[in-house]
């Protein structure tokens, strides 16, 4: 199986397909909400998607991937695909608060900050990310950067 989609369930369908031609059942993969909500971003704004994703999350999670990497994904491609870095800086937060516990969710919100210069912000995130995960070699590398 080939894609150019980085964030697609392609191990999902696979599993499916080889069910399907096995005669086993399958389940069908959950669709990518990180491209939902960029959809929904760019007809209806961030506000609608942060709306979407929480109806997404509480009545769709059995169709809908609602987890940390598709919140994530969706932030990136904000922050860097789309240079939307406002949105990105809504949308990085909500996953941190959603995965309070994830180092990346925090490292990647730091991000975000350093790209729009908030030294404060981004200090304060790795060193949330490093307080989570010691080996966070990227947070050490970027706190040390910015001492």
């Amino acid at each position: 199986m080939l894609t150019n989609v980085g964030n697609s369930k392609h191990v999902e369908i696979n599993d499916a397909i080889h069910a399907i031609l096995e005669g086993r059942s399958f389940t069908y993969p959950r669709r990518s909400s990180a491209v939902a909500l960029h959809d929904v971003i760019k007809t209806s704004g961030i506000a609608a998607a942060i709306k979407k994703y929480r109806y997404y999350k509480e009545k769709r999670a059995d169709e809908y991937d609602v987890s940390e990497s598709e919140l994530n994904t969706l932030g990136y491609q904000l922050l860097y695909g789309d240079k939307k870095t406002q949105n990105a800086i809504r949308i990085f937060p909500l996953n941190s608060q959603e995965h309070s516990l994830s180092s990346n969710a925090f490292d990647s919100l730091a991000e975000a900050y350093q790209v729009i210069g908030n030294k404060e912000a981004d200090s304060a995130n790795y060193k949330k990310s490093l307080a989570l995960d010691p080996s966070n070699v990227h947070a050490r590398t970027m706190l040390a950067q910015l001492r």
